[in-house]
This record gives C-alpha cells, structure tokens and sequence, in this order.
C-alpha cells in the first residue's frame, strides 16, 4: 500500500471515528436532556397536581369559613335584634309604674313634705291614699332585659339602667313610706339624680333645681333616647367614644346608689340615703 493511499485511507478512519463519536455524543446529550426534560415535567405535572389540589383545598376551606362567617354575623344579627326587642319589653314593664312615680313626685313637693313632717293629719290621709293604688312590688320587673346587656349598646344599657333606676327608686320609697305614716325621710334621694345628670346632661340644670320632682317628667325623655339609641343599633351604626364614657358614668352613679343602698341594709335601714332637703 503505497503513501497516498494509506493516508486516504487514515483520513477516511477518522471522518468516519469523527462522525461517530459527534453522533455518538450527540444522541447521548439528546437522550440525557429527555431524560432530564421528562423528570422535570413529570416533577412539574406532580407540583401542578399538588398546587391544584391545594387550591381545592383551599377553596373549600374558604368557602366553609366565609359560610361559618355568614352564618355566624346572621345569627349575631338576629341575636341582637332579639336584644333590641327584649330591652324595650323591659323598658315597658317598668312604665307600669308610672303612677308610682307621678304619685311620688307630688308627694316629694317641698310643700307637701313639709306638711308630712308637721304631721298634718290630711295631707298624711291623702298620701296614703294615693299610696294604697300605687304598684310598688317591683319583683322580676325588667328581668327580659338582662340578658340583652351583651348585644346592646353601652350607652343604650346605661340609659336603661337610669330609667330603671327613677321607677325602682319610687316604688321603693313608696313601699317604705307606708308602714311609716308621717315619717318622710328618705322620701326623696339625690342619688338617683346623680344618675339621672350623667345619663341626661343637657337636663342638669332642671334635674338640680326640680330634684326627684323631675324624675315623672324625664321617664318620657329617657324612654326617647333609649329607642333612638336602639334604632342606631338595628341600623349598624358603632358607638362612638363620648356614649361610652357617658355610659360609664352612668354605671359608676348607679354602683354608688346601690353601695348606699348595701350599707342600709346593712344597718336595718338606719343609714339613710342623703335626701334632697339636706
């Protein structure tokens, strides 16, 4: 084999070796790549399976807590419209005292308790009288209504607490007044005006100068803001930071009426309330 023909020979070896390693190395970079390529997409169709799943998942849990939310804010609605209804039942049953209460105001008149306590015979007659038809068993009255206190407004439960506060406080008076004749005292309180000023502000000045006389005249305007202040709250509007601080007020009047009240017990009734005439 001469020169020429073995060098065409060679170089035809290595065209062909050539060849067949790119071709070599080619399929196999093909092959890796599917191989790598058909890992990650089946890794990318479990992820895709997986992230559907929680999607789902997730939807459900959505749709069951925003179900629950509804179903909870219903029955929260519905709770305090009950709330709202069973507040005014009690605001009812107390203004089956009004007679109580406008018996007292005239018997709480400075000129009428001045003649008590000289012990004018009529005007003790005519007390008693007046007394004898004036309800004063106050048992159980208003009861529908605590357990409103939870799904009112502050201040709408602070106002009830004054408007039961002036009926309460009359029909007890009224009770002790009877077995006691001429005795007077006690008669008439500063502590439920006291209360009566925080829940009606703009009525200071009247409530100070009229005292308990005032309490028959202001039920009328208490009971008017109790209902305004339950139409706020059927209509879902908050209350806002000056009704609870005056609520608040409202509440440490009322405690102190009923630390006074403890301590008279306490002591057979011989620590009186502070009356008006000092």
């Amino acid at each position: 084999m001469d020169i020429g023909t073995l060098a065409t020979t060679n170089i035809i070896v290595l065209i062909v070796v050539g060849v067949v390693v790119w071709g070599t190395r080619k399929w196999w970079s093909e092959w890796i790549a599917q191989q790598v390529r058909g890992d990650v997409e089946e890794r990318l169709e479990r992820l895709r399976f997986e992230l559907r799943q929680s999607e789902s998942e997730i939807e459900v849990l959505r749709d069951s807590a925003l179900s629950n939310l509804k179903t909870t804010q219903a029955a929260l609605t519905q709770r305090r419209m009950k709330a709202v209804d069973d507040l005014w039942a009690g605001v009812d049953q107390w203004s089956q005292f009004n007679g109580t209460l406008m018996t007292m105001a005239l018997l709480r008149s400075d000129a009428f308790l001045e003649s008590l306590e000289q012990g004018d015979r009529d005007s003790i007659h005519f007390a008693e009288e007046m007394l004898k038809a004036a309800p004063t068993d106050i048992e159980d009255v208003g009861s529908i209504a605590r357990s409103a206190r939870p799904y009112v407004s502050e201040l709408a439960w602070g106002l009830y607490t004054a408007y039961l506060s002036i009926f309460a406080g009359a029909a007890i008076t009224a009770r002790m007044f009877k077995p006691r004749g001429s005795n007077v005292k006690g008669l008439a309180t500063k502590s439920i005006d006291e209360i009566l000023i925080k829940a009606l502000p703009d009525q200071e000045s009247y409530i100070r100068s009229a005292g308990s006389i005032s309490h028959y005249h202001l039920a009328d305007v208490l009971r008017t803001r109790i209902l305004e202040e339950l139409q706020k709250i059927l209509a879902g509007k908050e209350q806002d930071a000056e009704g609870i601080a005056r609520a608040a007020e409202i509440g440490a009047a009322a405690a102190k009426l009923r630390e006074a009240q403890d301590r008279s017990e306490a002591t057979g009734g011989k620590d009186k309330l502070p009356t008006e005439r000092g």
